[in-house]
């Protein structure tokens, strides 16, 4: 039984290593720029004012010689424009400019985990070999930003696409949301046997309260965008008092369904369990990187 329960959680964590998703650490900042309706070859990256953003930091040229093997369809040439080119733009602003290394020549721009917060877009035009700055920055929201850019008469255009439309209707959303509930749940159930002997209505506890704690993280998330302003200032203390109160309400609803002869310490295993499943999300992040 033991070799078992050894495999079974091997198992759980090579699956969620492997997959783009984040356990009950709910969604994660990442940005997506449709360009397509700019009718000409062009290069797009975005640039901000702050120096680092959570794990990430602007470009540096001695990352060229690593930066050329792992990202081959775009010429180094171009890499170095856009350095110049920031550069450039510096020397005319108080605050500076630091451009970030992500590039897109095909739509849409990807900037999939944690993009700065606010953000002007800068396009290059290969074929005049010139470059064109968004007058104004743009603030993402806390999870997912879809945005079109266009170009009319000389500038750059932003149109927002509604987050909460987007996450409803996109598939692939929808597909991460499923997967971080599976996840979540075979992982409960699996750090379970260490502190239970399953029974049907134990088993069926285990997995009905952790839908219903998933669906209540993300509405809350969903519905914070809504009430109160977009800044990461806000995003990040929600996210905490979420993950303490479903810590709180997994462990209250064990120790009233479930006995104390199946599950002797619920609020412990809740606590475990909820901080396991949050490790698997930082490991998967770490080795996505």
């Amino acid at each position: 039984m033991k070799i078992l329960k050894s495999l079974m959680l091997t198992l759980v964590m090579l699956c969620a290593m492997s997959l783009p998703v984040y356990a009950d650490m709910g969604p994660k900042p990442d940005l997506v720029i449709d360009f397509s309706g700019i009718h000409e070859p062009c290069v797009v990256t975005v640039l901000s004012t702050v120096k680092s953003y959570g794990p990430n930091q602007p470009m540096q040229i001695a990352w060229m010689p690593w930066w050329d093997e792992q990202a081959p369809e775009i010429d180094k040439e171009i890499y170095q424009k856009f350095i110049d080119e920031t550069k450039l733009l510096n020397e005319d602003r108080t605050e500076q400019l630091y451009f970030w290394g992500v590039l897109a020549q095909n739509s849409p721009y990807v900037f999939g985990y944690y993009p700065p917060e606010t953000f002007y877009v800068l396009v290059y035009f290969p074929e005049t070999d010139s470059f064109l700055l968004s007058e104004e920055s743009y603030t993402r929201t806390v999870f997912h930003t879809e945005l079109a850019i266009t170009v009319e008469n000389g500038k750059l255009l932003f149109n927002a696409r509604q987050p909460l439309y987007g996450i409803m209707k996109n598939w692939k959303d929808n597909d991460a949301v499923v997967l971080r509930l599976l996840v979540t749940v075979i992982t409960e159930i699996v750090i379970g046997m260490f502190f239970m002997k399953y029974t049907q209505k134990s088993m069926l506890t285990v997995i009905g309260v952790n839908v219903i704690t998933q669906i209540l993280l993300n509405i809350v998330i969903w519905l914070r965008y809504y009430v109160l302003s977009n800044s990461v200032s806000t995003y990040f203390p929600v996210l905490a008092g979420a993950e303490v109160l479903i810590f709180l309400i997994e462990g209250f609803i064990y120790s009233k369904l479930i006995s104390r002869e199946e599950l002797s310490r619920p609020y412990l295993y809740a606590l475990i369990a909820n901080a396991f499943t949050c490790w698997l999300g930082v490991t998967a992040v770490v080795l996505g990187r």
